[in-house]
């Protein structure tokens, strides 16, 4: 699983392993627009989200996220 924490509000937002990059990304988006002031940490659990984190900064370059995720 991925999983980032606000910062902000401390929510917690789960990228499931089988959901797709952009369906995290649309989760995030989600949570932004409730909490304007949020940055995320994050942190991968399984094996699949450490390999899937390469994608993840690939998307995040190119996405209004870039700067709101600290990827460790």
């Amino acid at each position: 699983m991925l999983i980032f924490y606000c910062t902000d509000c401390d929510a917690v937002i789960i990228g499931d392993d089988l959901e797709t990059i952009e369906q995290i990304i649309g989760k995030l988006d989600y949570h932004i627009a409730k909490c304007p002031p949020a940055t995320f940490d994050f942190e991968a659990t399984t094996d699949d989200a450490q390999r899937r984190e390469a994608a993840l900064r690939a998307v995040l370059n190119d996405a209004k996220l870039a700067g709101k995720i600290r990827l460790q």
